[in-house]
């Protein structure tokens, strides 16, 4: 009781006490979401916290992961909202038509005039695309620990549910992620319905045997994501022999975290006419392939079908691969500086960033797409 006693008068100290200054300075390296959260305690906090705390590089990293507002875009929203990015944040964040229409379904479509957002039936007008983590279940709505359980969770699934593997799963052919969360089980005893313990002390490996993981709108986080065979079994070299761990055709592909990808049989990761955002991911090859390509979908005889492709790293590292990686023939060079800065690349066995293709025309950063270090 008196530890209870205790903790509540400190919270009400915390409340009343700390400056303004110092309650903005502590939130502002909180996730948005904390901060979010934080800004509930109080009305005193909850004005310092929404134009104080959050810094526009950290809302507009979570708000707009794939730069279809844009910087200028996501700022003048915020100015427009009276420069609270947590205003923003819950205009982005909550789906409107669930107010309106008493609609269930997740809203992935916003209009750029009014931030209003709507789902794929109640949509009007001019509506884009817009992905971000508030669109996504946190709490897991299914749980799998086999191939079956998992290709069963994805066709089931609503928009932004969240599905966590629990267990070693290995899929034979090409597997597609749309509009989910796939969460690899953090090591705790059991999560499973049918009792089976979870995988501890390793991220839990989700094992493509002939095929790549193919995100569509997806968030993809903690899992060890393995494409091919080391060794083919006598099988010949042909075009069905290679494919890529992680391969994305729409622009808002998928975002990884956290995510160990290895390739045996082709590249990591392929922005193939497709938007890929990787954060402190491990790509690797095994010393045979390339760690991320970004391309287009042109060949020499019909032009691109997707447009150009979509590469953005931060923090990951690119490690045992023949190639770093490649980012066009037109990728400048501040943009391949700071490719290189902020990621990690090592043990390659030849460059770090390659020239062996002749796409051009992609969109690269060591952010994402339209972001740079410096304000803009």
């Amino acid at each position: 009781m008196r530890q209870t006693r205790r903790r509540s008068q400190l919270q009400v100290e915390a409340k009343t006490f700390l400056p303004d200054e110092v309650v903005a300075r502590v939130s502002s390296f909180l996730p948005l979401r904390s901060v979010l959260r934080a800004g509930l305690a109080c009305k005193r906090w909850r004005a310092a916290i929404s134009h104080r705390s959050v810094s526009w590089t950290t809302a507009m990293w979570e708000l707009d992961p794939f730069a279809v507002m844009g910087p200028a875009g996501v700022i003048q929203a915020a100015a427009h909202l009276s420069g609270s990015w947590l205003q923003l944040a819950r205009r982005l964040g909550n789906p409107t038509c669930r107010d309106a229409w008493r609609c269930p379904n997740k809203a992935f479509y916003f209009n750029k005039k009014t931030l209003l957002r709507a789902c794929r039936q109640h949509r009007q007008g001019d509506h884009e695309m817009l992905m971000n983590d508030f669109l996504y279940d946190t709490k897991p709505s299914f749980c799998v620990n086999s191939s079956k359980a998992l290709l069963a969770a994805l066709a089931a699934c609503h928009d932004g549910a969240c599905i966590r593997v629990a267990a070693p799963i290995s899929v034979g052919e090409t597997l597609y992620v749309r509009l989910c969360r796939l969460q690899g089980h953090p090591p705790v005893e059991r999560c499973c319905n049918e009792g089976a313990p979870c995988n501890r002390g390793a991220k839990p490996t989700l094992h493509l045997k002939h095929g790549s993981l193919a995100p569509l709108c997806a968030i993809v986080e903690g899992l060890r994501i393995e494409a091919g065979s080391r060794w083919l079994n006598g099988e010949s070299w042909g075009p069905g022999a290679f494919f890529p761990a992680v391969s994305a055709a729409i622009p808002n592909g998928g975002l990884l975290r956290r995510c160990d990808v290895v390739s045996y049989q082709g590249s990591a990761l392929v922005a193939n006419s497709g938007g890929i955002v990787a954060e402190h991911c491990t790509l690797s090859t095994d010393g045979v392939f390339l760690g991320a390509v970004v391309r287009n979908a042109e060949d020499e005889k019909r032009p691109a079908i997707g447009g150009a492709g979509t590469l953005s790293m931060r923090g990951c590292s690119v490690m045992d691969n023949q190639w770093g990686a490649f980012l066009g023939k037109d990728a400048p060079a501040d943009v391949t500086r700071a490719v290189l800065a902020a990621n990690t690349f090592g043990h390659n066995r030849h460059e770090d960033i390659a020239e062996l293709y002749h796409y051009a025309g992609q969109r690269v950063q060591p952010w994402r797409r339209g972001w740079d270090d410096g304000k803009p």
